[in-house]
């Protein structure tokens, strides 16, 4: 999936910044036209500094997570509202796949979640969803969620069912190419700070949605980019457990 108009924004924020080194692969090599993009790109009059955006991510990473742990342990919850182990099938926007929802602490899950579905061409500014029935990529994926207003929605009245509530979460994602004959998707890793929210629908079925910003990293040629996170999946639940 691709988000016309985001170079653009991104451009314009990092407008003052350095010309970056780039690993190029060789022209001539069955990489030719990830190479001539990235040549391309590296002769532009105002090409973006990304190479300290790794690292901001994992900091920002390390810091939330760390900061959900110390929110998450030791508060009290309603009994109604305690959250639940859940084993899903899942069927969204990042294909199919299962995933399981293990409770961490009275606040906070973790989704580890594995599936098929479509593989990532990156570039500099550029990121490109490609989904192929017949040769489909494989995603694997952990997701910290950390729910704060599941409370507030059981003294209201709502329905608090398989995990049901607001959440701020973190996704770390690795994503295989398609083919590996081509170069048209690569091997590629996906991070993201977002806000979502979960929902049952019925007993055994669970609607997910989020939106937030990501880093995306081609880590086969070292390009990398700002990205716009969406997601959303419908999920049977064949297990759950509260603890």
């Amino acid at each position: 999936m691709e988000f016309p108009g985001w170079r653009a924004f991104v451009t314009r924020v990092a407008n003052d910044t350095r010309r970056r080194h780039f690993k190029c692969p060789p022209i001539g090599s069955a990489s030719q036209t990830c190479a001539s993009r990235c040549r391309l790109y590296q002769n532009s009059a105002h090409p973006i500094n990304f190479q300290t955006l790794p690292m901001i991510i994992r900091v920002i990473l390390s810091a939330f997570f760390l900061g959900f742990t110390h929110l998450s342990f030791g508060q009290s919850t309603l009994p109604e509202t305690k959250l639940s182990s859940l084993a899903k099938a899942d069927f969204g926007l990042q294909g199919i796949g299962l995933t399981y929802e293990p409770k961490l602490s009275n606040k906070l899950t973790i989704d580890l979640s594995a599936g098929a579905g479509g593989g990532y061409d990156i570039a500099e500014g550029y990121l490109n969803y490609k989904l192929e029935l017949q040769k489909p990529a494989f995603y694997f994926s952990l997701t910290p969620k950390y729910f704060y207003n599941r409370n507030t929605r059981s003294l209201e009245g709502k329905s608090t069912l398989l995990n049901s509530g607001n959440y701020i979460g973190l996704r770390l994602k690795y994503v295989t190419p398609n083919d590996r004959q081509t170069d048209l998707t690569r091997n590629s890793i996906l991070t993201n700070i977002h806000w979502g929210i979960q929902r049952a629908i019925g007993n055994n079925f669970a609607f997910n949605s989020h939106v937030g910003i990501g880093y995306a990293q081609d880590i086969d040629y070292d390009f990398g980019t700002l990205y716009p996170s969406i997601d959303f999946k419908l999920s049977y639940v064949f297990s759950k457990r509260k603890l």
